[in-house]
């Protein structure tokens, strides 16, 4: 039997062929296991139900729920912050400072730019300036460009247009940067970042006044539940720099407590149980 193009077993399972995972998927499955193995914890049972174990049946006493990723946002508002055009476009509706800039549409579409075109804006604009792929993360494919030359400008484009065909040019911002990760408006993780070598920190919620307004309406605006800032501050303003429906503690848990993390998850199982009607 073949149903919308993929073939099924009707066994005792039904076996699908995936195709292999993007690389850029690897954490996003190490985070989802953090957060499956702290559910095991908690005493949910936690169950593997297909081949590749991307979905997984979670049940303790009568709930019970069907997951395959720790992004607990609706779906309308993943595929919005997922897309970094869209996403810095209704920040400015909102009023919130994002980095100046535009983009390019390099793909196979009657009306996508020339690569000539965007030679030209990199030559004659000023710099630095940043490239960057229009739906990656953890700074996949990310280029400063400081000066114009064109073999490293191509290797820039190439290396951004792997990840997607619209290419994101914008302004270079210096500044303090910060990650922050909210759930329902609430800042519930805070970490400064500095220039390597020098690690991130965590700093105390308390020091994250600023940002509090700006992220509880924004979420509000945005439809979200769970997301990841990264802010730059200079002298004048906080500007986004991305917004991440699915934010990823893989990466920073080495710089946070134990306690911040232990609290993160408490709130994300609460959300689980919650969209359940548990």
């Amino acid at each position: 039997m073949v149903e919308d193009g993929f073939p099924l077993t009707l066994d005792t399972k039904v076996t699908i062929n995936y195709r292999r995972l993007p690389e850029q998927r690897d954490l996003a499955r190490k985070n989802f296991r953090i957060f499956l193995d702290f559910l095991s914890r908690r005493g949910y049972s936690v169950r593997s139900v297909d081949d590749y174990s991307l979905l997984y049946r979670i049940e303790r006493g009568s709930f019970s729920r069907f997951i395959c990723d720790s992004d607990l946002n609706p779906c309308q508002t993943s595929k919005l912050l997922k897309d970094k055009v869209l996403t810095y476009i209704a920040l400015e509706q909102l009023g919130i400072s994002v980095p100046s800039g535009t983009y390019f549409l390099l793909g196979s579409q009657d009306y996508a730019d020339s690569r000539n075109d965007l030679y030209s804006f990199l030559e004659r604009t000023p710099k630095p300036l940043v490239i960057k792929p229009n739906n990656s993360s953890l700074g996949k494919g990310i280029t400063i460009l400081r000066t114009y030359n064109q073999k490293r400008v191509e290797r820039a484009i190439a290396s951004a247009n792997k990840y997607s065909d619209v290419v994101i040019v914008q302004e270079y911002l210096t500044g303090e940067e910060f990650r922050i990760i909210a759930i329902e408006g609430e800042i519930v993780i805070a970490l400064q970042k500095y220039p390597k070598p020098r690690a991130p920190e965590e700093v105390s919620l308390s020091s994250t006044e600023c940002f509090r307004l700006m992220v509880r309406e924004s979420m509000a605006d945005l439809g979200a539940t769970v997301c990841g800032y990264d802010l730059i501050v200079d002298c004048e303003s906080t500007k986004v720099l991305e917004i991440n429906s699915n934010p990823f503690v893989v990466p920073i848990k080495p710089y946070l407590v134990d306690a911040t993390v232990e609290r993160y998850f408490i709130r994300l199982e609460a959300l689980l149980r919650r969209s359940n009607g548990n």
